[in-house]
């Protein structure tokens, strides 16, 4: 058996090379919301209905009249709502009654 020798250091081993390296990244995002029929919003749909029934109900004319009545208020209203002063001018008067 031979006694192990000592490693010897070896030279240490160096690999250049020249790279150059030119990195693209793009992201896009899509979402969706889906809308569901809140309490606000039913809350809106039942004013906006109960403005056009009364308009309706309340023009003394024959049927088809009360009938296009009735639709021509629903619709002012649904404008209105539409409308972002109209909006705002209602939300204040909302929060001045609920702080009354």
């Amino acid at each position: 058996m031979k006694p192990e020798e000592p490693e010897q250091p070896r030279e240490p081993v160096i690999h250049e090379k020249e790279m150059t390296a030119h990195v693209t990244a793009r992201a896009s995002v899509e979402t969706s919301v889906v809308r569901g029929l809140t309490e606000l919003r039913l809350a809106v749909l039942g004013i906006v209905l109960t403005i056009g029934l009364s308009v309706g109900f309340g023009v003394p004319s024959t049927w088809p009249i009360r009938v296009a009545a009735g639709v021509a208020a629903f619709v002012a209203a649904c404008a209105l709502i539409r409308w972002r002063w109209a909006r705002h001018r209602l939300m204040a008067f909302a929060h001045w009654l609920i702080e009354a």
